[in-house]
């Protein structure tokens, strides 16, 4: 145990210093030296934030307060969300930029929410607050009238039916299915996300950041420089190119191939292993968490929530949002629990 706790944060912290190298050296190839700048800076903030979180939660109570502030937080912003429907129907963004992001937003918090309601030792009281919770967020989700979001929240709900195995939640969400479908809304988008139409823009960008990625395969073309060369590619390739010319896109709609195209080869391989640190310290996390408590479940449910935040991701990119820095103070909140002194508690 003591073994796991010293070498498991160590390699975390590699990864994230490598990480954050790897858009330094993207300096080399950009354009914009300043917005090269400001994203790594960003990401230094961030990962800041998390090791605040990390090394100050000091109890498992901290931690549970904190997650609670957040669950209750973003219930807020979902019922601003709500209340912007009912005002004007139509899609909705609440506080945060766009209809997209407020679903990557809310999907964060919609699974522990969920599974902490369902599964967790709770009074009836706590209990029934969590759900309603979870029913208001699932709701505004719905309302961005995001098709990444919609497919998020489907493919969650049949992971956590699936991975918990637990009888009423199956039967729950055979009836929300069913009820869900018939709205004209759902289904509509839904029939969407099959239709190439609809999704031509992203092979364009896919395209675009591909061109990229050839001239700059090691190091890229500088970190958040995808919007600063788009107009370039598209004046060299315009048959294959042209979609976008007078709105600008910010990113090419899959994390995987902005890291590559902004950061290189040097980038893709530090993502990776980022990733892949975090699956470990999230196996050792459920090994040593207290069992049937309110952080064990939360965290349980934001591995769903992870899996398909990780999804959308494929055909969206939320690096640069608010998003993203929940994100990290999260994960630095479940790594304090990897603490030696923490887990006596």
């Amino acid at each position: 145990m003591q073994h796991l706790l010293r070498t498991g944060p160590d390699l975390f912290l590699f990864c994230v210093l490598f990480y954050i190298a790897a858009g330094f050296l993207s300096l080399v190839n950009a354009t914009d030296k300043a917005v090269t700048i400001k994203e790594v800076s960003r990401l230094a903030i961030y990962v800041l934030i998390y090791f605040i979180a990390k090394t100050e939660v000091r109890s498992n109570s901290d931690a549970q307060k904190i997650l609670k502030i957040y669950l209750l937080s973003s219930l807020i912003i979902a019922c601003v969300g709500l209340f912007q429907y009912f005002r004007t129907p139509g899609e909705i963004a609440a506080t945060l930029e766009n209809p997209n992001i407020l679903g990557a937003f809310l999907i964060l918090p919609f699974f522990p929410a969920l599974a902490v309601a369902l599964f967790c030792r709770l009074d009836l009281p706590e209990r029934v607050l969590w759900g309603f919770t979870a029913v208001l967020m699932g709701a505004a989700i719905i309302l961005t009238h995001s098709r990444n979001a919609f497919l998020a929240l489907v493919i969650g709900l049949v992971l956590l039916a699936v991975i918990f195995i637990k009888k009423r939640l199956i039967l729950l969400l055979a009836g929300a299915g069913a009820v869900g479908l018939s709205l004209p809304l759902l289904f509509s988008r839904f029939s969407e996300i099959l239709n190439m139409e609809m999704n031509v823009s992203r092979f364009k960008l896919w395209q675009a950041a591909w061109y990229m990625i050839k001239d700059h395969p090691l190091l890229g073309i500088g970190n958040g420089n995808f919007p600063v060369l788009y107009n370039q590619y598209v004046d060299l390739h315009p048959k294959e190119l042209k979609y976008f010319y007078d709105v600008i896109p910010v990113h090419p709609h899959n994390i995987l191939v902005k890291v590559q195209c902004e950061l290189g080869l040097i980038g893709t391989v530090a993502f990776i292993l980022l990733a892949l640190s975090l699956i470990l310290k999230y196996r050792d996390f459920l090994k040593f968490a207290l069992k049937n408590s309110f952080n064990e479940w939360f965290y349980k449910g934001f591995a769903v929530s992870l899996v398909v935040f990780a999804l959308m991701n494929m055909v969206d990119c939320f690096i640069g949002t608010r998003v993203e820095l929940f994100f990290w103070l999260l994960l630095g909140v479940q790594h304090s629990f990897l603490k030696t002194d923490l887990m006596r508690l």
